[in-house]
């Protein structure tokens, strides 16, 4: 019996290595996978350039026995903001941090998906800090966004 919980890996498509990374954080993540999947928050439309489409094609396939072709997503990524990531004139990837392509890929995500911020939900949680000074009292507040 195979683990539910084991997915196949990636093709890497020429130094899309950073970009696979990112797809199989998101992928993976249980809650992350539900949002994408559920088709109320996105309407099918089998387009190209349409990255919840590229994900739940990547989702729902990466049960199989051997590597799976993220061209798609790849592909989307292209159409959608070539300026986000250099392209080299062989129209491959150029070498990119997978932290800085996995918060792009999330922002895409994030505005494909309606109603808007259900990622931001899924991923992370704010934190508050109060600081005091002892001396006089006055105090700096601040908030952060945190990964979870």
């Amino acid at each position: 019996m195979t683990d539910p919980h084991v997915y196949s890996g990636l093709i890497n498509l020429g130094n899309t290595c950073f970009i696979a990374v990112s797809i199989q954080l998101i992928t993976t993540h249980e809650q992350m996978r539900k949002v994408i999947l559920d088709k109320k928050n996105h309407t099918t439309c089998n387009e190209q350039s349409c990255f919840i489409c590229g994900f739940r094609h990547l989702i729902l396939n990466m049960k199989q026995e051997k590597a799976f072709n993220p061209s798609r997503i790849v592909q989307a990524l292209k159409m959608k903001k070539r300026n986000e990531f250099p392209v080299d004139s062989h129209d491959t990837f150029m070498q990119c941090d997978a932290h800085e392509c996995l918060l792009i890929l999330l922002d895409y995500i994030n505005q494909e998906i309606q109603p808007l911020g259900q990622i931001d939900e899924c991923l992370f949680f704010e934190t508050n800090t109060t600081m005091t000074c002892e001396t006089c009292g006055a105090f700096n507040e601040i908030s952060e966004k945190n990964y979870g």
